[in-house]
């Protein structure tokens, strides 16, 4: 009972108030009304800067700002000279500033069945502020904050406040409300636990709100014909949410997510505001005409990989390097692109962090009037507080910052912060770091200090010893240590304190005993003057152009050139179609397809002339089953059936495993979801040109398919809390059976609705519009299968609802029922000689290709593994010596019959005139084992060379030294990573599942 009480008191307060901090005992506060500054340095606005200036506020409002500003007689005069006055940095983006005032599990509101979709939540229904955080970043000069909803995919509303006398009832700031977006794999619900699942949930949430409002309007129209829908508070607040068109703040994980957030905005219809990873420079090369939406970019630069031993500088991978060196650039690199930028502290311990972080981001190429733009004008006109906050501008709230001098420079200190008129921390009379060396000649302690900031560096001789401190921080302008001072008698760490005065220091010195000592140390005449900046060290720029991908391999361009025409001369051709092997051949490419293929062919002009007399030349090989380049999970397995999600939403173009299929002779690709559910996600087939964006690996052409699993994996045999349905194998034909119905049934409600649109709109369920497709002949289904008994169960299914079966993956009893596939229409596509790897797969033989394809089912081999996907011309042999197939039909096998298998072999596959230009050049036979793709050609244009490749590794390998010596030379800290962070390279399989983590925690191999 008292609990319900405590919670009824807290919702009845939280609607007066944001936030129920108590005041701020602790803050001096200023009880005059009307304040004049004078002679000081106003930072009006970014790039407007007034010398000697005057400033005038009252009743928390500027009122005056400028030179020759008459001063009210009532007003408190303080003079600031030599100061400088900023207008308040304002955070657009707390995600971590709150801490929680409900018990766990309590809910306030009513809740969508799927807890990560929230928006009708506020972000203070079950947080409040938390005064430690804010106090550490308001000695940064933050006066102004907009709070986020961190839980779940689609958040609660923002709320923005002044950062000053929280819980008086004035420190919410009036701003229209914004929500925040996630594609991390949430913690809370069954559902989704993929990257592809989070997307498709918002996706569907979306269109839902859309329905959700047609069918309101239709009971109000006539409510006795219409059924009133079921109230949803979270689609109701959706839907007013999107008619204001607000800012959908979209919290990214790393840079990949950018461009999918970008389709989701232009898909459903709302702003972007790309809350980011701190990583968008290794996005921007593949950025191109992309929308010029803001970013607000975290400071948290990467401390360097450790280089401190022969073997850590062997395990430091060049795009670990690459990110220290760069990152402190992505701000101006961001910018320069022409994108707004504001600045958010996340991944940042304290304000001196943010600080150190902001003037280092400044030194590697951002300009100062856009660092003060970044922190004020931006986030203000994000926030939609532009009127009142941003600026020392008349009439704008006077929430500012003293500082000693320019904000950039390691010298200046933040000495007092006012936030709408009243002083709330901080004395105007706060000396400087203190630097150079204080003692007296005869004197017991000499102390030496150079440095700033985090490279504050303290020397302390005593008794003709010499101690370096450690552990050195500055707090309140007082520097503190520790030493071990055994030498001294004195065994243990001993602690020491420099206060600065103005004329020198007075040390303290703690003894392990605990007596203590203390002392004036006056400034030595060979001293540096408290208030002289150190000499600023050059700081190096980035040593090596942007590339996308970013790190080993990258281009530094776009695509590889296209030549109008190549021509391939005297080589010996494995068409794969009608003419199989020609001698002593030429084939002639135009503008990215086969244009004619015969001996003694005439180049145009122009044209790029390739010798490859002594070589062969094949199709481009086709990898039917894959999972490489799937981001943050290939299982979708909060459901059954997860027909809604799609791969083409997590292509990771940047997945090295592209460039290492190239160099095996790999042109397309198609990438499934994974076999933990009856129906899963839909594929994507992909062109694997490397370099390019995740859209343009995308085959545009090529026939849709969806991804099936019969057998141990849907039923989830293997997982270790096993509670999903279906557990059986009879109840995975059971979850196909009823999706196929509801499809049937879904198709017939759209149909009654086309022809009479007065009745209520069906509602648009992307599970069952994928279904649908299947039913119309417009998506094949592509189903992981083992057992005979299987096989032909779908196959029945299929005949009893009316559907087909593309083509039957792994399919390793296929050998068992080729003549029933045959009769579906059915491809087989499976491994060449894998067996018994599971007791699924006991019966499994070598043999099965030849002998599916002898009763006429199209046979092709997959490599299901990023690893084998590099040499399926030695997988396509196997056919030759288990079975007999000659070598011009086996390397069909993962040319033509596996685009056969997919529906894009009259596109691709072979080499016939009219087809896309995808070839490999061998210099060898390539069913050989010890023969190489010297290039790979994809459109006509050159995506691998080895000559090239064999360049490229040796200026990877000068680079990674080049990177290496620059960190050892800068003396910077290096990132000590412990056991429990080491992760494994990816290697994606059918029945892998990520935690939070991005790790993989359970699953067989296939």
């Amino acid at each position: 009972m008292k609990l319900n009480w405590l919670c009824l008191f807290l919702i009845f307060q939280m609607n007066l108030v944001f936030s129920q901090v108590p005041p701020v005992s602790p803050f001096q506060t200023e009880r005059i009304d009307c304040f004049a500054l004078i002679h000081a340095d106003l930072y009006i606005k970014p790039g407007v800067v007034i010398k000697d200036g005057t400033l005038v506020f009252r009743g928390g409002v500027i009122t005056g700002a400028g030179s020759g500003i008459p001063i009210p007689d009532e007003a408190r005069v303080i003079d600031l000279t030599g100061k400088s006055v900023y207008a308040g940095w304002i955070e657009p983006a707390a995600l971590n500033w709150t801490k929680t005032i409900l018990p766990p599990g309590t809910t306030l509101k009513p809740r969508k069945w799927n807890p990560n979709i929230q928006p009708e939540t506020s972000v203070f229904d079950f947080a409040v502020p938390d005064e430690k955080i804010v106090g550490k970043f308001r000695s940064a000069g933050f006066t102004t904050a907009c709070f986020l909803a961190s839980d779940g995919l689609l958040r609660g509303e923002s709320a923005v406040l002044d950062l000053g006398l929280q819980g008086s009832g004035k420190d919410a700031v009036p701003a229209p409300p914004a929500w925040s977006l996630s594609l991390a794999t949430p913690s809370a619900g069954p559902d989704p636990n993929s990257e592809m699942g989070a997307i498709a949930l918002i996706r569907q949430t979306f269109f839902d709100a859309a329905w959700y409002e047609s069918r309101m309007e239709s009971w109000k129209k006539n409510p006795g014909a219409n059924q009133l829908p079921a109230q949803d508070a979270a689609l109701e607040r959706l839907i007013r949410a999107t008619k204001t068109k607000p800012a959908f703040f979209c919290v990214t994980t790393d840079e990949l997510q950018i461009p999918r957030f970008e389709r989701l905005a232009a898909e459903l219809g709302f702003s972007p505001v790309f809350v980011g990873s701190g990583m968008e420079f290794k996005w921007l090369k593949s950025a191109g005409n992309f929308p010029k939406h803001p970013f607000i970019l975290p400071l948290n630069f990467p401390k360097a990989p450790d280089v401190s031993s022969p073997e850590k500088a062997l395990n430091a991978t060049l795009e670990e390097l690459l990110e220290w060196d760069f990152a402190p650039e992505n701000p101006a690199l961001v910018r320069k692109e022409g994108f707004p930028v504001a600045f958010t502290t996340r991944g940042l311990p304290d304000g001196s962090a943010f600080l150190s972080a902001l003037r280092l981001a400044v030194q590697r190429g951002l300009a100062e009037p856009d660092a003060i733009r970044a922190l004020t004008e931006t986030p203000a006109a994000l926030l939609g507080i532009s009127k009142t906050h941003g600026s020392l501008e008349p009439g704008k709230t006077a929430s500012f910052f003293i500082a000693t001098g320019s904000v950039f420079s390691s010298e200046t200190v933040i000495t007092d912060l006012w936030i709408k008129g009243i002083k709330i921390t901080g004395s105007s009379d706060l000396p400087a770091e203190p630097k150079g060396t204080y003692g007296r000649a005869t004197g017991t302690n000499l102390v030496s200090i150079s440095g700033s900031g985090s490279g504050t560096r303290i020397t302390l001789d005593r008794e003709r010893k010499s101690f370096s401190i450690s552990q050195v921080k500055l707090e309140n302008s007082v520097l503190s240590g520790s030493f071990r001072s055994d030498s001294l008698g004195k065994p243990g760490i001993s602690v020491i304190s420099l206060s600065a005065e103005k004329t020198g220091l007075d040390l303290t010195l703690l003894w392990p005993d605990g007596t203590s000592e203390t002392e004036f140390l006056p400034a030595r005449s060979d001293s540096a003057s408290t208030l002289v900046p150190a000499e600023k060290q050059p700081v190096e720029k980035a040593s090596f152009p942007l590339t996308f991908p970013f790190g080993a391999y990258g281009r530094e361009g776009s695509e590889p050139e296209q030549p109008s025409a190549v021509l391939v001369k005297s080589a010996t051709l494995w068409t794969a179609g009608p003419d199989e092997n020609r001698e002593e051949t030429d084939l002639l490419v135009q503008k990215g397809k086969i244009s004619q293929i015969g001996k003694n062919l005439k180049a145009p002009a122009g044209a790029l002339v390739l010798d490859c007399r002594g070589k062969h030349v094949t199709p481009g090989i086709i990898d039917a089953h894959s999972h490489t380049a799937i981001s943050n999970g290939v299982n979708e397995t909060g459901q059954g059936v997860s027909a809604e999600v799609r791969i083409g939403d997590v292509v990771d173009p940047t997945d090295i495993s592209i460039y290492r299929q190239l160099a095996g002779g790999v042109t397309t690709s198609n990438l499934m979801h994974g076999s933990a559910n009856a129906i899963g996600g839909q594929t994507q087939i992909v062109k694997f040109r490397w370099g390019q964006p995740a859209e343009n690996l995308k085959f545009k052409d090529a026939f849709p398919g969806i991804k099936f699993a019969l057998g141990e994996n849907p039923r989830q045999s293997n997982r270790y809390d096993n509670t999903r349905y279906p557990k059986t194998r009879m109840g995975v034909y059971e979850v196909i059976r009823d999706e196929f119905i509801r499809a049937a049934e879904y198709k017939t409600a759209w149909e009654m609705w086309k022809k009479n649109q007065d009745q209520p709109k069906p509602r648009r369920d992307l599970e069952l519009e994928a279904i649908s497709e299947i039913l119309d002949g417009k998506r094949g289904i592509q189903c992981h299968s083992y057992v005979q008994s299987e096989i032909l169960a779908l196959i029945r299914i299929g005949d009893e609802l009316g559907f087909k079966v593309k083509t039957f993956q792994h399919i390793l009893e296929g050998y068992k029922v080729a003549g029933e596939m045959a009769r579906h229409g059915a491809g087989g596509s499976g491994f060449s000689d894998w067996w018994a790897y599971k007791y699924e797969v006991i019966d499994a033989i070598p043999y099965n290709g030849p002998m599916m394809e002898q009763e006429g089912v199209v046979v092709s081999f997959n490599s299901d593994s990023d690893e084998l996907a590099r040499r399926l011309n030695t997988e396509a042999a196997k056919a030759v010596k288990y079975g007999g197939v000659p070598p011009e039909k086996a390397i069909r096998y993962v040319t033509l019959n596996a685009a056969i298998n997919l529906g894009i072999d009259h596109l691709t596959g072979s080499l016939e005139t009219g087809k896309d230009a995808d070839f490999v050049i061998w210099d060898g036979n390539p069913l050989s084992t010890f023969s190489r793709p010297d290039q790979t050609w994809i459109d006509g244009r050159l995506y691998f060379d080895r000559k090239q490749d064999k360049a490229d590794q040796e200026k990877i390998d000068r680079m990674k030294k080049a990177l290496i010596q620059k960190i050892l030379n800068s003396g910077v800290p290096m990132e000590k990573i412990s056991k429990d962070k080491i992760t494994r390279p990816k290697m994606n399989r059918c029945l892998e599942v990520y935690d939070e983590t991005g790790l993989i925690t359970r699953g067989d191999l296939k």
